[in-house]
Formats: C-alpha cells, sequence, structure tokens
C-alpha cells in the first residue's frame, strides 16, 4: 500500500500546477509514469484517474480529436470496473 500515497501526488500536481505554470508535456510525462505505475501494482482506480488526466490535458493540445475517440473506450472501460464517477467524468469531458 506504500505505492498509492506517493502515485496520487503526482496526479495532483500536473493537472493542478505544471499545466497552469504552462507545462503540459511535463505534466503528461509524469502522468504516463503513474499510470505505469499504477498499472504495475494493481492500482486500479489510481491508474484510470490518471489516465482520465491525460485525456483531460490532451483535450487542450493538438491531440484533441484523439482523445475524444480514446475518450469513449475508456468510459467502457471504467464502466466494466464498476468506476462509475470516472466513466461520468469522461463523458463530460468527451461532451466539451
Amino acid at each position: 500500500m506504500a505505492v498509492a500515497p506517493r502515485a496520487l501526488k503526482p496526479i495532483l500536481l500536473p493537472r493542478v500546477l505544471l499545466y497552469a505554470l504552462g507545462k503540459p508535456d511535463e505534466a503528461r510525462t509524469k502522468l504516463v509514469s503513474v499510470v505505469r505505475e499504477a498499472r504495475k501494482f494493481g492500482y486500479g482506480i489510481l491508474q484510470f484517474e490518471a489516465q482520465l488526466a491525460l485525456y483531460e490535458i490532451d483535450l487542450k493540445s493538438p491531440r484533441t480529436a484523439t482523445a475524444r475517440i480514446q475518450l469513449i473506450s475508456f468510459e467502457k472501460a471504467a464502466r466494466a470496473k464498476g468506476y462509475d464517477l470516472i466513466a461520468r467524468k469522461a463523458s463530460v469531458l468527451r461532451g466539451l
């Protein structure tokens, strides 16, 4: 369980601080690392939260069209895992 607190901090920092500071690429890099680590240690909810944050960044970048398409399957996967709140957030993001 020691991985979760360490992995949670990088989710919040990239989304709020790095992106706000105009460093979306750095935020993206950190989030990709969080997704990998969460997957490795079996922290599914953390993995999905980090992935959602990545899509949020991608929607504000040149990757918008790709992110919208990927959000469809992401939303379905989140629902299948029982992560309904994340699925709803993905649906809202896709609609923006």
